[in-house]
Protein backbone atom coordinates (compact mmCIF):
# COMPACT_ATOMS: atom_id res chain seq x y z
CA UNK A 1 0.00 0.00 0.00
CA UNK A 2 2.88 2.34 0.66
CA UNK A 3 3.78 2.48 -3.00
CA UNK A 4 0.31 3.88 -3.65
CA UNK A 5 0.85 6.65 -1.11
CA UNK A 6 -1.13 5.09 1.74
CA UNK A 7 0.58 6.19 4.95
CA UNK A 8 -1.59 4.27 7.42
CA UNK A 9 -4.31 1.66 7.26
CA UNK A 10 -6.30 -0.57 9.52
CA UNK A 11 -9.21 -2.96 9.59
CA UNK A 12 -12.46 -2.45 11.48
CA UNK A 13 -15.48 -4.71 11.88
CA UNK A 14 -18.29 -4.00 9.39
CA UNK A 15 -20.73 -3.10 12.12
CA UNK A 16 -23.13 -2.56 13.52
CA UNK A 17 -21.56 0.67 14.69
CA UNK A 18 -23.16 2.99 17.14
CA UNK A 19 -23.52 6.49 15.80
CA UNK A 20 -22.06 8.42 18.73
CA UNK A 21 -24.32 10.52 20.87
CA UNK A 22 -22.19 13.53 19.93
CA UNK A 23 -23.41 13.21 16.33
CA UNK A 24 -27.05 13.24 17.42
CA UNK A 25 -26.42 16.25 19.64
CA UNK A 26 -24.62 17.98 16.77
CA UNK A 27 -27.64 17.56 14.50
CA UNK A 28 -30.18 18.44 17.20
CA UNK A 29 -28.30 21.69 17.77
CA UNK A 30 -28.43 22.49 14.02
CA UNK A 31 -24.63 22.60 13.95
CA UNK A 32 -24.57 21.27 10.38
CA UNK A 33 -25.52 24.68 8.95
CA UNK A 34 -26.54 24.20 5.31
CA UNK A 35 -25.17 20.66 5.19
CA UNK A 36 -28.51 18.95 5.82
CA UNK A 37 -27.44 16.14 3.47
CA UNK A 38 -25.25 14.86 6.31
CA UNK A 39 -28.40 13.73 8.12
CA UNK A 40 -29.69 11.76 5.15
CA UNK A 41 -29.26 8.02 5.47
CA UNK A 42 -28.12 8.36 9.10
CA UNK A 43 -29.84 5.08 9.95
CA UNK A 44 -27.79 3.31 7.25
CA UNK A 45 -24.52 4.40 8.84
CA UNK A 46 -24.68 1.70 11.47
CA UNK A 47 -23.25 -1.07 9.29
CA UNK A 48 -21.04 -1.42 6.22
CA UNK A 49 -23.35 -4.27 5.25
CA UNK A 50 -25.86 -1.58 4.31
CA UNK A 51 -23.38 -0.35 1.69
CA UNK A 52 -21.99 -3.69 0.51
CA UNK A 53 -24.08 -6.74 1.27
CA UNK A 54 -22.09 -9.42 3.04
CA UNK A 55 -19.26 -7.06 4.01
CA UNK A 56 -16.89 -8.78 6.45
CA UNK A 57 -14.59 -5.86 7.20
CA UNK A 58 -13.94 -2.20 6.54
CA UNK A 59 -10.45 -1.12 5.59
CA UNK A 60 -9.71 2.45 6.53
CA UNK A 61 -6.77 4.14 4.80
CA UNK A 62 -4.99 7.45 5.29
CA UNK A 63 -3.38 9.35 2.45
CA UNK A 64 -1.61 12.71 2.75
CA UNK A 65 -3.25 15.54 0.86
CA UNK A 66 -0.48 18.12 0.83
CA UNK A 67 0.19 21.45 2.43
CA UNK A 68 -0.91 24.98 1.74
CA UNK A 69 0.17 26.35 -1.62
CA UNK A 70 1.25 29.66 -3.06
CA UNK A 71 -0.01 31.70 -6.00
CA UNK A 72 2.45 34.17 -7.54
CA UNK A 73 4.67 33.75 -4.50
CA UNK A 74 1.90 34.70 -2.08
CA UNK A 75 1.11 31.92 0.41
CA UNK A 76 -2.52 30.83 0.56
CA UNK A 77 -3.83 28.93 3.56
CA UNK A 78 -5.48 26.38 1.30
CA UNK A 79 -4.80 22.68 1.73
CA UNK A 80 -3.16 20.90 -1.17
CA UNK A 81 -6.22 18.71 -1.76
CA UNK A 82 -8.09 21.82 -2.92
CA UNK A 83 -5.64 22.41 -5.78
CA UNK A 84 -6.14 20.58 -9.05
CA UNK A 85 -7.99 17.28 -9.43
CA UNK A 86 -10.84 16.60 -7.02
CA UNK A 87 -9.30 14.57 -4.20
CA UNK A 88 -12.35 12.28 -4.12
CA UNK A 89 -11.47 11.04 -7.61
CA UNK A 90 -7.74 10.75 -6.88
CA UNK A 91 -8.24 8.85 -3.62
CA UNK A 92 -10.91 6.57 -5.10
CA UNK A 93 -8.61 5.69 -8.01
CA UNK A 94 -5.72 4.99 -5.65
CA UNK A 95 -7.74 2.85 -3.25
CA UNK A 96 -9.35 0.92 -6.10
CA UNK A 97 -5.85 -0.03 -7.31
CA UNK A 98 -4.92 -1.14 -3.79
CA UNK A 99 -8.14 -3.16 -3.40
CA UNK A 100 -7.60 -4.91 -6.74
CA UNK A 101 -4.11 -5.95 -5.63
CA UNK A 102 -5.26 -7.15 -2.20
CA UNK A 103 -8.49 -8.83 -3.35
CA UNK A 104 -8.03 -9.82 -7.01
CA UNK A 105 -10.96 -12.26 -6.84
CA UNK A 106 -12.95 -10.65 -4.05
CA UNK A 107 -15.68 -8.08 -4.04
CA UNK A 108 -15.15 -4.66 -2.59
CA UNK A 109 -16.51 -1.16 -2.75
CA UNK A 110 -14.31 1.90 -2.44
CA UNK A 111 -16.01 4.95 -0.99
CA UNK A 112 -14.60 8.42 -0.39
CA UNK A 113 -17.22 10.58 1.33
CA UNK A 114 -19.75 8.97 -0.99
CA UNK A 115 -21.61 6.37 1.06
CA UNK A 116 -23.39 6.27 4.40
CA UNK A 117 -20.44 5.01 6.43
CA UNK A 118 -19.29 6.80 9.61
CA UNK A 119 -15.75 7.26 8.26
CA UNK A 120 -14.26 8.98 11.29
CA UNK A 121 -15.54 6.40 13.73
CA UNK A 122 -14.50 3.49 11.54
CA UNK A 123 -11.04 5.06 11.27
CA UNK A 124 -10.84 5.19 15.08
CA UNK A 125 -11.87 1.53 15.35
CA UNK A 126 -9.26 0.64 12.71
CA UNK A 127 -6.56 2.52 14.65
CA UNK A 128 -6.00 4.99 11.81
CA UNK A 129 -7.59 8.22 13.02
CA UNK A 130 -9.27 10.21 15.70
CA UNK A 131 -12.33 12.40 15.96
CA UNK A 132 -11.51 16.07 16.33
CA UNK A 133 -13.67 19.11 16.84
CA UNK A 134 -14.26 19.83 13.16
Amino acid sequence: MARHGVVAWGIAPPGPHEVPEAVSLWFSGAMQGKMDYLQQHLSLKVSAGNVLEGARAVISAALPYGLAGAVDGVPWPVAGYAWGVDYHLRVQETLTAVARECLPQGSFRVVVDSAPIPERYVAVLAGVGFVGKS
